[in-house]
């Protein structure tokens, strides 16, 4: 019998005086004499390297002093298309990434805490009222230049999720939890934990463009004594509002030019078509 392999399993005991004998000296248990076989396993190919002490520490965290956190509704928003925008011109993803966050900054009334991600943005707050008036007014600033924009090669589209259920803040860690972070205030502030998180990123999917999908969580629950929210598709604006006309015709222009510059684009026909009608759907 010939061992062709580093790893040896021994199954039986009557293995042991075999394998003995074609182990290094240093850590043989037998010590029956015999031939050594032509490709048994050498002293240097079985030596085994010894664990350092760096090699044996492991990261201490104790999640335990974490809270199972608060129920709050936690929106994500990010704009179409960025990695397709941000290949064909880095000034115009930048101009585009910066006019989203300077919107939400603007829309923000204080309740909020915000956890910014590149080309879009994590929002969280306890209120359902804080959550609905940040949305109107996040998506109305980038509504009006999508109107106002001369070139469609210049507009730029938003859209979000929401979900409500417990999140923790990363504010909240301790040196119970982990010394460096605990000490390093902008990443430990920079970290959002729950399930809501996942929801909302996960759902922005199925948000039309302009628009924000409401995830299963946000619509079975919602904080005392409030109502969750009853569509699968929150409407910021009011349908009497002249903006809903406005953004819908330009829409429909905009989609018609991708149409006719998909390769240039990047843009798969079946993207715009079904990007095209998510969005009539949601302003109709």
């Amino acid at each position: 019998m010939l061992f062709a392999t580093k790893a040896i399993v021994v199954r039986s005991n009557n293995y042991l005086p075999y394998l003995a004998c074609h182990l290094p000296k240093s850590i043989r248990t037998h010590r029956k004499e015999c031939t050594p076989a032509s490709n048994a396993i050498s002293s240097k190919e079985f030596t085994v390297p010894k664990e350092t002490n760096k090699q044996r520490k492991t990261i201490y965290v104790n999640a335990r002093p974490i809270s199972s956190g608060e129920n709050e509704y936690v929106c994500w928003i990010d704009l179409m298309g960025t990695k397709s925008i941000m290949g064909h011109s880095l000034e115009m993803a930048a101009n585009y990434i910066c006019r989203l966050h300077a919107a939400i900054l603007d829309s923000i009334d204080g309740t909020e805490q915000l956890y910014p991600m590149i080309d879009g943005m994590y929002i969280t707050t306890p209120s359902k009222q804080s959550m609905l008036n940040f949305l109107r007014k996040v998506f109305k600033k980038p509504s009006q230049e999508f109107i106002e924009a001369s070139e469609n090669q210049h507009r730029f589209i938003p859209k979000a999720a929401i979900a409500y259920g417990p999140v923790v803040h990363g504010k909240h860690i301790t040196k119970k939890v982990n010394l460096a972070l605990s000490e390093n205030k902008t990443i430990k502030e920079s970290l959002l934990f729950g399930i809501p998180v996942i929801a909302a990123s996960q759902g922005e999917r199925n948000a039309p463009p302009f628009g924000i999908y409401v995830d299963q969580s946000a619509r079975m629950f919602a904080p005392s004594p409030t109502k969750p929210l009853p569509y699968i598709w929150y409407k910021w604006f009011n349908p009497k509002d002249a903006i809903r006309n406005q953004l819908k015709e330009k829409i429909e222009n905009y989609y018609e030019w991708c149409l006719a510059n998909y390769y240039t684009l990047t843009y798969s026909q079946d993207r715009i078509k079904e990007h095209k009608a998510m969005a009539m759907e949601y302003l109709s």
